[in-house]
């Protein structure tokens, strides 16, 4: 059998409960050595950030493998590791938001979780990841150009479940 493919899935699809079927099928693949689930060290901020703390979600993400970001000093939490373009986050930024990194405003309702993304996206590309999995329209409506410029594929969950339908067929 070939190699697994390497997959990172944003923090909205920990499928922590297992409510998911795309997810559980992925997992699944996961089990039978088709695919390699990461997640980015980026979503543990995205999880402190969480009211709610939970403990599931926490753990799940404590049993999975991690892709690292560059480190920036406007931006503090752990693990990060410095290494990578640091200007990859920039450029990666204003291809999806039009803005350089730092300029993107958390607090705002339609930025939130852009800091996150980005960097999970550059941990991806860093990692050599071939897949991330998200539901974030925004991202998904930038995947061509990311994989044109960067390799790496940006999918929906429905859009990995099939094409790993596909390969193990």
């Amino acid at each position: 059998m070939k190699e697994p493919l390497k997959i990172v899935l944003d923090t909205n699809n920990m499928n922590a409960y297992g409510s998911s079927l795309e997810l559980n099928f992925i997992e699944n693949c996961e089990n039978e050595g088709f695919v390699e689930i990461y997640y980015g060290a980026d979503t543990s901020h995205d999880l402190e950030q969480d009211a709610s703390r939970n403990p599931i979600r926490l753990n799940k993400i404590r049993s999975k493998k991690k892709v690292y970001s560059t480190g920036r000093f406007d931006y503090s939490f752990f693990p990060f590791i410095l290494a990578g373009d640091p200007s990859l986050d920039d450029e990666i930024a204003l291809l999806i938001f039009g803005k350089k990194w730092a300029e993107i405003e958390e607090k705002r309702p339609d930025t939130m979780n852009s800091k996150v993304d980005v960097k999970l996206i550059e941990a991806s590309i860093i990692g050599k990841i071939n897949y991330f999995v998200t539901e974030d329209k925004v991202l998904l409506k930038k995947s061509e150009e990311i994989y044109k410029r960067y390799g790496l594929k940006i999918v929906n969950r429905e859009t990995m479940k099939e094409f790993l339908i596909l390969v193990k067929n």
